[in-house]
């Protein structure tokens, strides 16, 4: 069983809802990158966006290529992966399908909605080797 909270950033929060408003009305999808805390903890702070391979409204996929650049530079600055977003635009922050058969064990997963272009809310969550189970976010500015 995991922690079922995570901290994320103010600032890294809205650089990902930012990055949902421009891209809609297609999906959006990015990285997001934590630090690690005194007590073992994560942290998230930042994002990056990915460029989609395939541009559909409902459907991403992000090139293997850019994920493993993109990783590189931030370990240079004392950030791993912790997990990937992405945007449904005009649906719910609901875990699709789709969603939950590409997830990677021990991610976390977040998903903005934008209804008609606002956003109405989002959701995390993370897959375990068994199941799936949705993360409660703390957003603050630092832990």
């Amino acid at each position: 069983m995991t922690s079922n909270t995570v901290t994320i950033s103010q600032r890294g929060i809205e650089k990902i809802v930012r990055h949902a408003y421009d891209t809609y009305p297609e999906e959006c999808c990015g990285l997001m990158f934590s630090v690690k805390t005194r007590n073992d903890g994560m942290f998230i702070d930042t994002s990056e966006e990915m460029i989609k391979e395939k541009t559909t409204a409902d459907h991403y996929s992000m090139d293997p290529f850019e994920l493993t650049e993109k990783e590189k530079t931030f370990s240079t600055r004392g950030y791993e992966i912790s997990g990937f977003y992405h945007s449904h635009p005009d649906s719910s922050a609901s875990l699709s399908r789709e969603d939950e058969e590409f997830m990677i064990p021990g991610m976390i997963y977040l998903i903005v909605s934008l209804m008609h272009g606002r956003c109405s809310g989002f959701s995390a969550w993370m897959k375990e080797s068994s199941y799936t189970e949705p993360i409660r976010l703390e957003i603050r500015e630092k832990v």
